[in-house]
């Protein structure tokens, strides 16, 4: 523990800064994605599979990002309570980038979409969850 208060103050900069501010980067590069205009096109099966997998990563890479930052690079579990946080950060931004894009030409604002940003995030959490039990976390990510 440090003693000196400027010490102490540019530690919590710091660390605000290492852990915070990617996931609060990883949203607004989701919100700059979902601001592009794309021109509708039908797309087969296999295509719109594609995309709720590239929303679950996306979503669940914001939900390790803010698991990451709950942790703060200490080597201690997480309670379920900050997991479920992680994940309803994560799904809430998803519901909010969905009703930002039905305001977007050439986007559309789908219920799918919301769903597997949750699921990817709920997802990611619920490994996390597992692996903590099973094995012992790194000192650092």
């Amino acid at each position: 523990m440090i003693n000196n208060p400027i010490a102490r103050q540019t530690e919590h900069a710091e660390r605000l800064t290492l852990y915070y501010l990617p996931p609060l980067l990883c949203m607004g590069l989701i919100f700059y994605l979902s601001s592009r205009s794309w021109v509708p096109i039908p797309l087969p099966v296999w295509m719109i599979v594609r995309d709720k997998v590239a929303h679950g990563i996306m979503y669940g890479f914001l939900c390790y990002l803010w698991i990451r930052a709950f942790r703060a690079g200490e080597a201690r579990s997480l309670t379920p309570s900050l997991l479920v946080v992680a994940v309803c950060i994560s799904a809430l931004y998803g519901a909010t980038d969905e009703y930002h894009q039905a305001f977007v030409p050439g986007r559309t604002s789908t219920f799918g979409d919301f769903a597997a940003d949750a699921l990817g995030a709920a997802m990611l959490a619920g490994i996390t969850f597992f692996r903590q039990r099973t094995l012992p976390f790194r000192q650092r990510d």
